[in-house]
């Protein structure tokens, strides 16, 4: 179990729905603003400060969701914590090539190029990509 969060789907769950939240918040920022605006060229003032402390609201809002202090769970401030220790990690050699298995070998190109392309600037040698491409099938 991670702790507060019990999967690392969750986590990455939660802090999807905070960006989209927060999104939403700025957006409606940006519409109160359109519409303070909108007052004082009209010459209503008190809308225009209504209109104005709404969108401070909002964009208040916002930023209480990007630091994860919107929720009522103060825990979720610990997000960072949470994805450096269970949302990565290092990938060997045996996941790669288990996922390639898995998938038929999708993405092998993208992967090989990668990892040719580091070769290629470690070392100084020449960068070929076409021993990636899969091989063409060879009667006997």
């Amino acid at each position: 179990k991670m702790g507060y969060f019990d999967s690392r789907d969750e986590l990455l769950d939660r802090l999807d729905s905070h960006y989209s939240t927060a999104q939403s918040k700025y957006y409606s920022s940006i519409t109160s603003q359109g519409n303070a605006y909108t007052h004082y060229v009209g010459g209503e003032f008190w809308d225009c400060i209504y209109d104005i402390l709404l969108s401070l609201m909002y964009t208040n809002d916002a930023i209480g969701y990007l630091a994860f202090q919107s929720s009522g769970c103060l825990r979720e401030a610990d997000i960072i914590h949470y994805l450096d220790k269970f949302a990565g990690g290092e990938i060997t050699y045996k996941e790669i090539c288990e996922a390639w298995g898995k998938d038929d070998f999708e993405g092998r190109v993208a992967t090989i190029a990668f990892i040719d392309r580091m070769r290629q600037l470690l070392w100084d040698e020449p960068y070929q990509v076409l021993w990636a491409k899969k091989p063409e099938e060879q009667e006997f």
